[in-house]
């Protein structure tokens, strides 16, 4: 089917069929033209620059086609979104012949008298391109974002949203919905508006693709529903970075030069706030400092449910539980002295399985690891431990490096218990995560006290794995064995205390928890859970004389993971379906800051409503301003640009283009010619519909070249800012070899792309969309960015 795709819209001419008469098809798609406006954005419809043969998109369920233009009706009903090819087009009418989607037929493979006409219908019944609108500004495709923006989906909620989802239709006039469903805050294209401007069709994906059309389109969905975003230009915040040095910093909904107000999107959000939540849109052809930001227009927290032990549960501890469980964090307890150094590596080894099953483990946003080493040390601390860390590689170092330099042996069992409590310790920061402890060793001390690694791990709710790796005659080992239990047991019947406070439904909490060990396979004693116990723990421990299997600790870990993993699901369902509830979201009012997008609206909101939105955390979008500084490169702040995958390869033939054209690695490099080329190749590739002044392009910088071509923002650099492409050809201004460096590194990028496709750093994940983040690193510059 590629083929056929690639020859529908490459092929010159194409057989069709009126009758049984095999002809030529004469219609081409038409130029491209403005579209008129959504919200305040001027528009270009999706016809081709080039003109090709013309195939059109049933725009709506039972449409129908006319034998004549008097309108007899063809017994054929088309269904919403089939293909069909244009055979004839009366524009003074607005009537368009089609006929049935044949690829075959337009390949030449089949007779034409195979190819049926349907006859003659409305082109406002039509989608009459494959490609979504563009921002006349620009000339790239829009972005629009699925969020509620009117007060009438606040009153009539059903009809807008259904089970957390967009209504989607299959019709303009909003009557026929359709089993798809889109999530709110689903960034869009937008390919058509409704005649009454009451709907939009939007899809997936920016362009139709004949093999995936039901995929690529969604449908109709309701104005009220749909926010502008932007195209591709965007600054990028790190929800990883410390932005404590920028209090100023972030999103204003004034001028933030004319104003005294905090901002109100803070930079420091960006810790709570998603990938594409971190994306704000700006505008490198207009050089604006407005943007949109995605917001929650709606106030939940006053509402409040009761625990299991009749405690209020308000939402925003609600919205912490559902948060942090999915951090997860382990910890490795690892024995490091000289009789247990041969099975310290197999902590590498677990962290290993647990990179390479992440996908699988998607419920979790963020995994950390950290090593506690411990052994009888003469001559040093006796635990050392690394702070938590998402550089698994960074762990493997810190364990390699410290067993290095731990050489000294003491004698006797080994200082399990205070390993633990430095695990226990470092893990009671951050309580309401999911927390591990996987301990590896062989001997401990006797005697010895455990509260302290009772209190702690207690306090951190973590789960713990104890993995004795050899067992002798020595009562250490033994030891070694007893402490791992007690130290399971006591803070199984902690955790399970503590957890109360997050249950709501008295079904999930056991009347008799029995903290005792079940034996499962191979020497693997756990609790029983979930039958018998509500939490989990597991010790591990060969026969005497014996050493252990490493692969009984990657089974106990895969079973720890998936129980903590359901455990975690079953309270943030059972938790968000209270809170779903009139009685969980029955005082949610509006914010007062946006009560200009939803006036005349009551407060408290109709629960119908609020219940509806209480799994997001950011569900509409607002128009903010941002400070100049932001506009700037600043540690954990990118410039950039969010392109779909099609838009990527775009870029990446640009950059070929831009390379060969150039012929920078030419020993005649002529400095003049490239920079001559490079705007032929601008007029060429213009994305607008204005008419390309080159005068004009000459007397601009080279960063408004950049900008207009690819969205790009490389401002900060002086020589692309400030020196215009008139001069550039002009080796007394910049030298030839500046100039040849600047096209070389064309080529550089081009490889990038190619190479970074599949890296995952430069995706944007959003429900099942792919989006590529490119930032500096992919940008045109004299100096090239070689710090991916």
């Amino acid at each position: 089917m590629k083929n056929t795709k690639s020859t529908l819209y490459i092929l010159g001419s194409a057989l069709l069929v009126t009758g049984c008469q095999v002809r030529v098809p004469s219609v081409k798609t038409p130029a491209p033209d403005y579209y008129g406006g959504i919200e305040q954005n001027m528009v270009i419809n999706g016809y081709p620059k080039e003109p090709l043969p013309w195939i059109t998109f049933s725009d709506r369920s039972k449409n129908t086609a006319f034998l004549k233009k008097e309108k007899n009706e063809s017994p054929k009903e088309i269904k919403f979104l089939e293909p069909l090819m244009v055979v004839d087009y009366n524009k003074s009418s607005k009537l368009v012949k089609v006929a049935e989607y044949n690829a075959d037929a337009l390949m030449k493979k089949l007779p034409g008298k195979s190819v049926k006409s349907y006859g003659w219908i409305s082109e406002d019944n039509l989608l009459l391109w494959n490609s979504a609108l563009r921002d006349r500004t620009s000339g790239f495709i829009m972005k629009a974002a699925i969020v509620p923006g009117n007060t009438d989906v606040v009153k009539n909620t059903g009809t807008y949203i259904k089970n957390d989802s967009a209504v989607v239709y299959s019709s303009p006039n909003l009557s026929d919905p359709v089993k798809k469903k889109i999530p709110i805050g689903e960034l869009v294209y937008v390919y058509k508006k409704a005649a009454d401007n009451k709907g939009y069709l939007v899809g997936k994906s920016p362009k139709i693709n004949m093999d995936s059309i039901d995929k690529d389109i969604y449908g109709w969905v309701s104005a009220n529903m749909i926010a502008t975003w932007g195209e591709r230009s965007a600054i990028r915040l790190d929800r990883k970075a410390d932005y404590s040095k920028f209090p100023l910093f972030g999103i204003y909904s004034a001028l933030p030069e004319y104003t005294d107000e905090k901002p109100i999107v803070p930079i420091a959000d960006a810790a709570n706030r998603s990938e594409i939540e971190n994306i704000f849109p700006t505008s490198t052809t207009l050089n604006k400092n407005t943007t949109k930001y995605f917001t929650n227009a709606f106030d939940y927290s006053q509402n409040y449910i009761f625990n299991v032990l009749g405690e209020k549960l308000p939402f925003k501890r609600y919205k912490e539980i559902t948060k942090r469980n999915k951090n997860l964090n382990i910890v490795f307890a690892i024995d490091i002295s000289a009789e247990n150094r041969a099975y310290a590596p197999i902590a590498k080894s677990v962290i290993q399985d647990i990179q390479l099953k992440m996908q699988k483990l998607s419920y979790y946003k963020d995994v950390k690891y950290s090593a506690v080493l411990y052994k009888n040390n003469t001559c040093g601390p006796n635990v050392i431990a690394s702070v938590l860390s998402s550089d698994y590689n960074g762990i493997f170092k810190y364990i390699d490096d410290k067993t290095m330099e731990m050489r000294c042996e003491g004698i006797g069992g080994q200082p399990v218990n205070e390993a633990l409590s430095t695990a226990g310790q470092l893990l009671s920061t951050v309580p309401d995560e999911t927390n591990l402890i996987v301990l590896i060793g062989s001997t401990a001390s006797s005697g010895m006290n455990t509260s302290s690694a009772v209190r702690f791990i207690s306090k951190a709710r973590a789960k713990v794995i104890a993995y004795q790796t050899q067992s002798r005659s020595s009562d250490a080992y033994n030891d070694f064995v007893l402490l791992a239990q007690n130290i399971v047991t006591t803070t199984a019947q902690n955790i399970t205390e503590l957890n109360k406070e997050k249950v709501a439904d008295q079904s999930l909490i056991l009347n008799k928890n029995n903290f005792n060990f079940i034996e499962g396979d191979l020497g693997i004693y756990s609790l029983d859970y979930p039958k018998n116990s509500m939490t989990q723990g597991f010790v591990i421990y060969p026969k005497k004389r014996e050493d252990n299997s490493n692969s009984l600790l990657i089974k106990a870990m895969d079973t720890l993971v998936t129980q903590v993993t359901d455990e975690n699901k079953i309270t943030d369902k059972s938790l968000t379906a209270y809170f779903k509830s009139a009685v969980g979201s029955g005082k949610t009012t509006v914010d007062g800051r946006y009560a200009f997008m939803f006036p005349d609206v009551s407060n408290p909101l109709p629960a119908s409503f609020a219940s509806q939105l209480v799994t997001y955390d950011y569900p509409t979008v607002a128009s903010g301003y941002l400070p100049v500084d932001m506009r700037k490169n600043n540690p954990g702040i990118e410039k950039g640009i969010l392109v779909s995958e099609q838009e990527y390869d775009q870029l990446k033939n640009f950059y070929d283009q831009i390379y060969k054209q150039t012929n920078p690695d030419s020993k005649d490099f002529n400095q003049k010619r490239a920079i001559s080329r490079y705007v032929k190749l601008l007029k060429e590739n213009n994305p607008t519909l204005d008419e390309f002044d080159t005068n004009k392009i000459y007397s601009q910088p080279m960063r408004v070249a950049v900008a207009k071509s690819t969205g790009m923002d490389n401002s900060d650099e002086v020589m692309m800012s400030e020196i215009n492409l008139e001069r550039w050809k002009d080796k007394k201004v910049i030298g030839r070899e500046t100039v040849q460096t600047y096209f070389k590194n064309y080529k550089v990028l081009s490889n990038r792309l190619l190479e970074n496709k599949n890296n995952p750093k430069y995706k944007v994940i959003q429900n099942g969309t792919t989006f590529y983040w490119l930032n500096e690193y992919f940008m045109p510059f004299v100096t090239d960015r070689t710090k991916p």
